[in-house]
């Protein structure tokens, strides 16, 4: 894998049996290796918010985290093992949630790093809703984006 990289990220929120919002983001990055551990870093710009949001993506293993941080900011763990409890922070208050991942599955490559996620949403004890990540990582000048 080169040290720039095109990053995919593309999340689903299902609530009841609706059809769920989708969000992706397709955006250049910056990919780092040392020993077992992925480091992906890449900047964002999210709607409504006049701020940077700067994102660190860490592959270990069978775990990913997420971390967002800037005016909104979080910090997400998905593994099987343990469900994981976190905040995320808004200029609008803290909001603490859970994460409870039923399944996740991560392939190497070359010139891939392809992780899919599929968790739950919890607040208070209470699902929120049925979640899907998909992260995507390829050098730059691979030929298809997604």
């Amino acid at each position: 894998m080169t040290k720039e990289v095109i990053v995919t990220v593309k999340g689903m929120h299902f609530v009841d049996d609706n059809d769920g919002e989708k969000v992706e983001v397709i955006i250049p990055g910056t990919y780092y290796n040392k020993g077992d551990s992925h480091y992906i870093f890449y900047e964002e710009v999210m709607e409504g918010v006049d701020d940077i949001l700067k994102n660190r993506i860490v592959i270990v293993g069978d775990r990913v985290e997420v971390i967002k941080s800037g005016k909104i900011s979080v910090g997400m763990q998905f593994d099987r093992i343990s469900a994981y409890e976190t905040e995320y922070k808004t200029p609008f208050g803290v909001f603490p949630f859970r994460i409870v991942t039923s399944e996740i599955k991560i392939e190497e490559s070359e010139k891939l790093i392809s992780c899919d996620i599929k968790y739950t949403l919890e607040m208070e004890e209470t699902k929120i809703s049925d979640c899907e990540l998909s992260i995507k990582v390829k050098p730059q000048g691979s030929v298809s984006l997604a």
